[in-house]
């Protein structure tokens, strides 16, 4: 199925149910699957929108770019709740009930914020050069973080405590978890793409 391109797509995400793919660049598209139809165009923004996902329960869309904002999908309105990230969203990842937000940013900082409160929880700062890449892994309970450092990272999130590092011959572009949690598999300009088993 191709659908025609509206603008020069950024980033891309599936709901968790499957029924919508979201895509951006400077505005967001929401997608029926199913169909291949546009269901929603969400305001235009000024500063370009690098990285989305859309929460469990289907509600809101979260986007990361030069700032850190939300929409409420249904009614298409902006939530203006989550505070200015100090610095340029690469990615943004949401833990599997939808309460802890995790954002990897351009000059190496990871944010973990409360979805509820729209407060940041901790800020993880061990890095140096561009963070392309967040997850949460092993049942919210770690939350793992790679980029340009050579140096993938993993938080345990009941101690917010650094509990394995991986070190790596070039920088991360991409990253996606195993299910399980106890797999990655990474690309880089190497070329090739790696798995790495998680201790």
């Amino acid at each position: 199925m191709l659908w025609k391109e509206l603008h020069n797509k950024i980033g891309l995400c599936f709901s968790p149910d499957g029924k919508y793919l979201a895509s951006a660049s400077h505005e967001v598209f929401l997608w029926d699957v199913r169909k291949g139809q546009l269901v929603k165009q969400f305001p235009n923004r000024e500063e370009q929108i690098i990285s989305i996902a859309i929460t469990p329960d289907n509600k809101y869309l979260v986007a990361g770019g030069q700032n850190l904002f939300m929409w409420e999908i249904e009614m298409g309105s902006e939530m203006l709740q989550i505070p200015e990230s100090p610095d340029v969203i690469m990615d943004v990842a949401l833990s599997s009930d939808g309460r802890l937000l995790a954002t990897a940013e351009l000059f190496g900082g990871v944010h973990l914020w409360d979805m509820q409160t729209k407060e940041a929880l901790i800020v993880f700062e061990e890095f140096s050069g561009i963070s392309h890449f967040v997850s949460f892994a092993q049942n919210d309970t770690v939350l793992i973080s790679a980029g340009e450092d050579k140096t993938i990272r993993l938080w345990n999130l009941l101690t917010f405590e650094l509990i394995q590092e991986i070190e790596i011959k070039q920088g991360i572009s991409d990253m996606a978890i195993h299910p399980s949690g106890n797999l990655i598999a990474s690309c880089s300009g190497e070329q090739y793409i790696k798995l790495w088993e998680l201790k």
